[in-house]
């Protein structure tokens, strides 16, 4: 696949709708794309300013073993309010996920309904989610911070609801952890 335009030019920036149009199509197009086919799209559409453009080269970079993928990450996270993107912006916690990366304190910064949206299209487009989610909160610390019980709280329930293959006890050990991240997580919420 070769660039034939430079998504940073040549997205109708000028017309919010139409750039919402053109990035909500580009993306169905994507989730089709495959091997060389999906490299040549993320390449081209890499090669652009933007939160978009930025996505696909953090894209990239996962899909190729690109050293600075954790770069790209940190530098991403800090600069996109995730409370205004798109379900496919999740991309990026999954990213995170997979690299056992700290999430607790960037996704307080993010509505909880925001959040379930991101797990939600992660759920839909990664069947290996709910088991990285469970390594996740496993090698999770168990400091008592705010954002840590609230990180453990939403992951729990992730996988509660969205794991078809957990054994009963599996279940109920996570079950428990999420009763106790959630009276924990209210707890300091209220003090």
């Amino acid at each position: 696949m070769k660039p034939v335009l430079n998504p940073g030019r040549h997205i109708p920036s000028d017309n919010p709708d139409l750039v919402k149009k053109f990035i909500l199509d580009l993306e169905e197009n994507r989730r089709k794309l495959q091997g060389e086919d999906l490299i040549g799209f993320l390449e081209v559409f890499a090669g652009g300013e933007g939160n978009y453009c930025d996505l696909n080269k953090i894209r990239l970079a996962y899909a190729t073993g690109d050293e600075q993928l954790l770069d790209l990450l940190n530098d991403y996270i800090s600069r996109v309010d995730f409370n205004k993107t798109f379900d496919f912006y999740g991309d990026v916690i999954y990213y995170l996920i997979v690299a056992k990366q700290p999430l607790a304190d960037f996704l307080v910064w993010i509505k909880e309904s925001n959040i379930n949206i991101y797990m939600g299209y992660l759920a839909k487009n990664y069947p290996d989610i709910p088991a990285k989610v469970k390594e996740y909160l496993r090698a999770m610390p168990e400091e008592n911070t705010f954002s840590l019980h609230r990180a453990k709280k939403i992951f729990c329930d992730f996988v509660l609801q969205n794991d078809g293959e957990i054994s009963r006890v599996e279940s109920l050990e996570i079950f428990d952890k999420y009763i106790q991240s959630g009276v924990r997580y209210i707890h300091l919420v209220y003090n």
